[in-house]
């Protein structure tokens, strides 16, 4: 059983006076520099607050905020200010941007998105000049002409020809949110539906089916609607009965009982989309088993996903079905392309299946799932599964409440039953709907006069920084990176800690007080490694958090997409920066790394012939 633990609600907070508008003026740009205080020290810091009323406020990393707000007591009107790093505030009106316009999120690590239809984007790269195009729209079509051209050039009888002609636009991400671009660490992979040349079972009625393609910014592509991993089921819960493995979703499997052959056949298709992680993608997918009896005709499959059991021989479960006869799993899919096709079309390297229910096939209470049934008087609301360095966090926003319940959350397997598990839940009270974010997929929230961040390895929320009791809304791009306000109040704070090299903007630094470990996202969108005594990694690395290697350059910055000459011995590094081993498509030649990741050459791998330069010949 989950228990709770509890963060109470400190009900004597300051009672602010209102104030009028005495807001963001030039003078308070010395006020900023003030406010830096160490992201993660032993000591939870006061952030001091200053005057202002602030409409809405962004952070977008290396000390860039952008400010809805008054410049002074006498203006009647309010603007938008950018706040670069030294503190300096820039009225927005000349270059056409007016208060009231929404301002967006990152594209491309370096533009801002800024007005309720995208209409404008501002260069961090170039004193937030305005872009002319529209960045965005043209980043999602270029990307969508990159994935078409390499399905059309891939496809061998998978996809329907005539529809591959056809420019096929990215999907929104959900029912609820017309945005193109997943959410996840990286925040740059997109989501497509291809038609299947032959129809799905369940969609026999529809005469059409289609496959849930995913696609990173170059257009290297997977199927996510193929493979099964290796997906374990048989028709009794008898430890020495008969069993198959399900790999993928095209073929067909035979299970031999009582004399009968019976023909297994299975489908999956995305219930909806959770985080992009640094190597893998993770969504819900419905899970649907069919059969029929050997020389029967395709027309007699019949569903019996609640009658089969997942698993292996000595734990084995059957699983409660959703209405439609199908089971919601959790399924991850390795973004690294499989050396096999599904008819030319390219599918996950490694794919896992994972049950929503605990270790002994009993269902179990996810937040992130949209399930607060185990929270004692939630309210209404919506949950959230996100991935970040650390590992993966679900949580429940209570919006009835004003508060956020986490959870550290756990993929496992146990004798071929991939299940979850979840830690503890905590939750904290927020002071709005707005008082929570999820900087590089990792939770922080505005909490009793703190800005608290979930903790997943500790599988707790820690301070981090004290703040006015009035602050409700916050924006952070990192933890050096964070602007927390309250309108009515007339109060912000603004938290930018300084890199300790101000020359290079692009250099990953941290606070001498501090001992970062892991993973660390700079300025720029590269990625940064830091040992365990806190000092930059260069070179070849061994993350803490996935045990693969990875290749810092001189710079400390993660390589990726490249092959990397290290004394003579080349590697290829991952999209995901990861170092790759096995089999390598690289434009079109397959090449052949070791366990050690090193490239061979003039040798034969499992009857195939590599070159002098390491490409397969024959």
């Amino acid at each position: 059983m989950m228990v709770k633990k509890t963060i109470s609600k400190n009900s004597g907070g300051n009672n602010m006076i209102h104030r009028s508008k005495k807001i963001i003026c030039m003078a308070m740009a010395a006020a900023v520099c003030s406010t830096c205080v160490p992201a993660i020290a032993a000591e939870v810091k006061y952030v001091d607050s200053q005057d202002g009323k602030v409409l809405s406020a962004k952070a977008y990393g290396n000390g860039i905020f952008l400010i809805d707000g008054y410049k002074n007591d006498d203006d009647n009107d309010s603007a938008i200010y950018y706040v670069d790093k030294n503190g300096k505030y820039t009225n927005m009106d000349k270059d056409g941007i007016e208060s009231g316009d929404k301002l967006g999120d990152k594209v491309q690590g370096h533009y801002i998105e800024i007005g309720d239809n995208g209409d404008k984007f501002l260069d961090m790269n170039n004193n937030l000049s305005v872009v002319d195009d529209n960045v965005k729209d043209n980043m999602l079509d270029d990307i969508a002409t990159k994935v078409r051209k390499k399905i059309k050039k891939d496809n061998d009888g998978r996809y329907d020809e005539e529809y591959c002609e056809d420019f096929i636009e990215a999907e929104a991400k959900s029912a609820n949110d017309s945005g193109k671009l997943l959410n996840g660490c990286f925040g740059n992979w997109t989501h497509y539906k291809y038609k299947l040349s032959d129809s799905r079972i369940s969609d026999k009625d529809e005469s059409e089916s289609y496959s849930d393609v995913y696609s990173d910014v170059d257009g290297n592509y997977i199927d996510g609607d193929y493979s099964l991993g290796k997906l374990k089921v048989s028709l009794s819960d008898q430890t020495t009965g008969a069993s198959v493995t399900l790999k993928n979703t095209d073929d067909t499997y035979e299970i031999e009982e009582d004399g009968v052959t019976h023909v297994i056949k299975a489908e999956i298709k995305e219930n909806e989309f959770l985080t992009e992680a640094y190597a893998d993608l993770y969504r819900t997918a419905d899970l649907t088993i069919y059969e029929k009896t050997k020389g029967e005709s395709d027309d007699n499959y019949k569903n019996i996903t609640g009658d089969v059991y997942f698993g292996g021989s000595k734990n084995k479960h059957q699983i409660k079905t959703n209405d439609d006869g199908s089971v919601t799993v959790i399924e991850k899919m390795s973004k690294e392309q499989s050396f096999d096709t599904a008819d030319g079309i390219k599918y996950p390297k490694d794919t896992q299946i994972y049950f929503v229910t605990d270790e002994d096939g009993e269902d179990i209470h996810v937040l992130g799932l949209n399930d607060a049934s185990k929270v004692s008087g939630a309210g209404y609301g919506f949950g959230v599964i996100t991935s970040s360095a650390a590992g993966m966090t679900s949580f429940y926003v209570d919006l009835q409440n004003l508060k956020v319940d986490a959870e550290s959350l756990y993929l496992k397997n146990k004798n071929g039953y991939g299940y979850v598990d979840t830690s503890e839940y905590e939750d904290a009270d927020i002071e709005g709907t707005g008082a929570w974010a999820l900087p590089g997929g990792d939770l922080w929230c505005l909490s009793d006069g703190r800005i608290k961040e979930w903790n997943i390895k500790e599988e707790k929320f820690d301070d981090k920084y004290k703040v006015d009791h009035s602050m409700n809304k916050i924006s952070i791009e990192d933890a050096d990176n964070i602007i927390v306000w309250n309108e009515d109040d007339e109060v912000y704070s603004i938290i930018y800690n300084k890199p300790q090299d101000q020359n290079n903007q692009n250099t990953a630094t941290t606070d001498d007080n501090i001992n970062k470990y892991g993973w660390a996202q700079n300025a720029d969108g590269s990625w940064s490694y830091y040992n365990e005594d806190g000092s930059l990694a260069k070179g070849w690395v061994k993350s803490n958090t996935d045990n693969k290697w990875y290749n810092m350059d001189e710079n400390g910055h993660m390589s990726s997409n490249k092959w990397l000459n290290d004394n003579g011995k080349w590697y290829y590094l991952n999209q995901d920066g990861s170092m790759a081993s096995g089999w390598l498509n690289d434009n079109g030649k397959w090449y052949y790394l070791d366990e050690s990741g090193k490239m061979l050459s003039n040798t034969v791998v499992n009857g195939y012939k590599l070159d002098n330069s390491g490409v397969w010949v024959g």
